[in-house]
């Protein structure tokens, strides 16, 4: 591969991370918003809740952060990490999402 060839693959790999996410917190909200309209919302919230939907928002605001450019936390560009970063995030997004429906007999 020549360098250009590694910028796009680059270039496509954090764009379909970025995209993943944007998915990812939209189906949450709107999820949410079903949720509140067959259940609305009981008026004690526990904390853990609201800490762990925060500090997923904060980790992904970083994530998105430093896929747009911003070196928060500087990494070589090895494109093999790169890709095994995908696929882990791509992994645990399936399993997450998808695996849970799957019956097993």
């Amino acid at each position: 591969m020549n360098i250009s060839q590694i910028n796009i693959l680059d270039f496509g790999i954090k764009f379909a991370s970025i995209l993943f996410f944007v998915i990812w917190k939209y189906y949450w909200h709107i999820t949410e918003k079903i949720a509140d309209r067959e259940k609305p919302k009981s008026s004690t919230y526990p904390k853990i809740t609201f800490l762990r939907r925060e500090s997923t928002t904060i980790i992904g605001l970083f994530i998105l952060l430093q896929l747009i450019g911003w070196d928060i936390f500087p990494m070589s560009d090895n494109l093999a990490v790169q890709v095994f970063g995908m696929l882990l995030v791509g992994g645990w997004y399936w399993n997450r999402n998808f695996g849970k429906k799957i019956t097993r007999k």
